[in-house]
Parts: C-alpha cells; structure tokens; sequence
C-alpha cells in the first residue's frame, strides 16, 4: 500500500478471465455504506492512478466518477460527479490526485437526491481490459472527507495568524486548498473563516502584500471575517503616515461568481475588535459588510460596493 493517510488505502482491480468481464462500460469500484450529511458541501478525496503489467491505470479508463445514493448498496435516487471521461489519460496525474467535487453542482442525477441523508457511495470507472497488478498499488481511494469550509480562531498581538498558517494547517491534513506562490499570491480553493461566532474566542490575523485569489465554485463561498471582543485583524501596513502594503481579495468575475465579504461584529460587548485595512482592495464582490450581520454596515444601512480603495 501506499496511503495518502494512515496506514493502508481501499485499492480494487478488475482482473477477471471472464470474457469481457473486464472491458467495456462495465464499472468496478468500491462502495461504502454510511449515513451522510452531505447538504451544500465539498467532498475530498485522494485517488491513485499506478501501473498494471499492461501500463498506466490513467491510459486504460475511462469515466472515473463518485456517486451518492438516497439507499445503501448503491440504490435509490443518485447524484453523480465525473472526474474525468474520456481524458482519463491527460486529466490523471501518475501517482496521487486530489480530487474535490461540489453537492450542489452534480454532472448526472437520477430523480431527486435528499443530501441530507445520503446512505451508499460509489467510486467507479469503465475499464478496457483485464487489469493486473504489477508490484505495488496499481489504483486505489483514500481520505474521503467533506465540509463546508475552513475555520480557525486564536492567535495572539504578537503572533497574529496569517495565510500561511493556512496552508500549514491545510498542507497537514493533505486538503490541497491553499496554495502561496512566490510568497505573495494566495489561491484559495474554498471558504475561509477567521473567527468564530461563539463567544470567548477572540482571533488575531495580520498579514501583508498578499493576492487572495477567491477561486470557489459555490456563489456563497467566500472569505468571511468575525470580529469577537479582543479581537484585532490587519490587511496591509501603516508606515510613516501612509497605508502601504495592502492586501487584495479578488473573486472570480461574472454576476454569478460575485460574493459577499463580511467583517462581522457579532457582539457589542466592549472592548471592540479591532479592524485595520491598509491600502487593501475587495474586487468582485458583490457587497461588502462592516456590521453586526449581513443585514448591517457601517453607517447603519449603508452597504459599501466592489471596491474599497482606501
């Protein structure tokens, strides 16, 4: 075995000497029966594409997909999410892919889903032949996780957390979410909260110079700022009387990617968070909150549009 986590991994073959029991648009796979909730989230998991006695697994499949089922053994309503069809071959990577796929986006469906109480899964592709393991995984599925975002609290005034500890936190758990290039563009592949609505939380970020790259499916997945007492978030710096430094959230564009970002104040209680947007820009929102809720701003009832530019 080779695990992405743990210490083993479900790996599967279809290796019958049935004639064309092994080829055509008959799937193999691997089902797994469990009760899910499953409403408007994502789904994670890491699929190994190694070599059999006759080549590549990514050369010999077609139609690699993960399907969700109202009933156990594979029955019932389904929904289902192709990986890859008929670009198996160029889609796969030799090796461990991290695939995530969207509830709410599904490629096919059979009637109507209750996400909310999804009992069997299956993963499965169609096969062109016999398959025989050489030494070694040839293919398998392991860390299957679903959620709806990441959320982080804590921190301190002299170590505020930043983007990077993100991808830390991501890296760890091998959810492949983040990523930081050149140590100033952030692409973030899900949503981001920092702080907790709970009270006696109080959560410290900083960070500087950086482009967050709201890369989401979903049209309400976002980046999303809640300011307990205590509190203090900073984008960008104020040196020698000037903002220099700042941050940019930048969402997809389209009016069906547009976003809202909120810097929530969900408690009156005293001492006040603390909120510093230095020469920092949101592009591609659809609004942008400062307030108690989504419904509040500053200035009660007024909600700033697009862009802030200082």
């Amino acid at each position: 075995d080779i695990p992405i986590e743990g210490t083993g991994l479900v790996q599967t073959l279809c290796n019958s000497n049935t004639a064309g029991a092994c080829s055509g648009t008959n799937a193999v796979g691997v089902t797994k029966n469990q009760t899910l909730d499953l409403t408007a989230k994502q789904i994670w998991f890491y699929y190994y594409s190694g070599l059999t006695t006759t080549g590549a697994v990514k050369d010999q499949i077609t139609n690699l997909r993960i399907t969700l089922y109202g009933g156990t053994g594979e029955s019932g309503n389904y929904s289902r999410w192709n990986i890859c069809t008929t670009n198996c071959s160029t889609a796969l990577n030799f090796g461990w892919n991290n695939i995530k796929v969207y509830t709410t986006r599904p490629d096919a469906a059979s009637g109507t889903l209750n996400l909310a109480s999804v009992q069997s899964l299956s993963l499965e592709m169609d096969i062109s032949a016999k398959q025989t393991a050489r030494s070694g995984t040839a293919q398998g599925w392991d860390f299957l996780r679903a959620g709806t975002k990441i959320r982080f609290v804590g921190g301190s005034a002299s170590s505020p957390v930043a983007f990077s500890d993100v991808k830390t936190y991501s890296d760890s758990r091998v959810l492949g979410i983040i990523d930081v290039t050149g140590g100033s563009f952030v692409n973030l592949q899900t949503p981001l909260e920092i702080g907790t609505t709970t009270a006696g939380y109080p959560t410290f970020f900083k960070d500087t110079n950086k482009f967050i790259y709201g890369n989401m499916y979903n049209p309400d997945d976002k980046i999303n700022f809640i300011l307990q007492p205590n509190s203090t978030t900073t984008f960008g710096a104020y040196e020698n009387s000037f903002a220099i430094n700042g941050n940019t959230i930048s969402y997809p564009g389209g009016s069906s990617g547009k976003r809202s970002t909120p810097f929530i104040f969900p408690s009156s209680e005293t001492p006040l968070p603390e909120l510093y947007l230095y020469a920092s820009a949101i592009k591609g929102a659809e609004n942008v909150y400062f307030g108690t809720s989504t419904s509040a701003a500053i200035a009660r009832g007024h909600i700033y549009d697009t862009e802030i530019d200082s």
